[in-house]
């Protein structure tokens, strides 16, 4: 008996698709395992390294309370001079304070009011349980003058322009400091004093008539800024002295060390000795300095 032959059926279109993709191969799938494999790694790392920042952190916040750790010592490092003994007044911490209750802002912000202080940096040192105050302060170079209510008073000038009460420098030092005149003082909403404008120019000529000319900076009393450019762009701007050799000295606002040495070979003449204080001193037009004896008394 013979069967019927069965009918071929036509494949449907689903299962006449494309085949597969073929499979990655075995180094392909390796090589991705193993980049997995390291970012993971390097996330694990990373929240293990946060989690002891925090636990750290916090441990800081909190051992210190539990173990009181109190202030040794201050270490203080200046560029002025200022010193520990001067500053204790104004830090006003009381004894045996602990390093944890300081409040480094509010301590920067009292050292801040002294007119002396520029910039002031506070820092704790838990190795030796010790304060570290970093200061930088204004430099002097010359005094004024203040009349107020109460008299009249000394202020130091810095060559930023502010007038300032100094502490700690030497009195002789001081005293040897010439004055400022010509311009007024200024007063600031914090009670500080300024002259209003830069004075760097000033403290340039001051520094090198010390250090070159020590002979003409001990003759110098008063310089006067009543007719001192700031700017530097007026024709009329020059620099006045009042000195003991001299009742005024002119001086150009420029090429300082020209006109000063024609000033220290006048000054060695010995027949304008006999006549010091001499009236007048230009030094502005060049060569030819005009020098103004002074007037005979009948």
């Amino acid at each position: 008996m013979q069967w019927p032959r069965r009918r071929r059926a036509s494949a449907s279109p689903w299962i006449r698709r494309r085949p597969p993709a073929a499979e990655k191969s075995l180094r392909r799938r390796i090589g991705e395992g193993c980049v997995l494999g390291l970012l993971l790694l390097t996330l694990a790392l990373m929240a293990v390294l946060s989690a002891y920042r925090c636990l750290a952190r916090a441990y800081r916040c909190h051992a210190f309370r539990l173990y009181p750790q109190p202030l040794e010592k201050i270490e203080l490092r200046t560029d002025g001079v200022l010193s520990v003994e001067l500053l204790t007044p104004h830090l006003a911490l009381p004894p045996h304070i602990d390093l944890m209750e300081i409040d480094l802002e509010a301590l920067r912000r009292r050292l801040l009011l002294l007119e002396q202080v520029r910039e002031v940096e506070v820092t704790r040192q838990f190795q030796d349980r010790s304060l570290r105050i970093t200061l930088r302060e204004e430099r002097p170079f010359a005094r004024v003058r203040l009349q107020g209510k109460g008299g009249t008073e000394v202020l130091c000038v810095a060559a930023s322009g502010k007038a300032f009460h100094g502490l700690g420098y030497d009195e002789q030092w001081l005293h040897s400091l010439p004055f400022l005149s010509g311009r007024p003082l200024q007063k600031g909403d914090a009670g500080t004093y300024h002259f209003g404008c830069g004075l760097g120019p000033i403290d340039d000529f001051l520094g090198r008539c010390r250090e070159i000319y020590p002979e003409i900076y001990a003759q110098i009393r008063y310089l006067s800024l009543e007719y001192w450019d700031p700017a530097g762009e007026a024709r009329w701007s020059r620099l006045e002295l009042v000195a003991r050799c001299a009742r005024k000295i002119i001086f150009f606002p420029d090429h300082w060390d020209e006109q000063l040495q024609r000033l220290r070979y006048l000054l060695q003449e010995d027949h304008l000795k006999k006549c010091f204080p001499l009236e007048r001193i230009d030094l502005r037009s060049g060569s030819d300095v005009r020098v103004r004896l002074p007037r005979r008394r009948n």
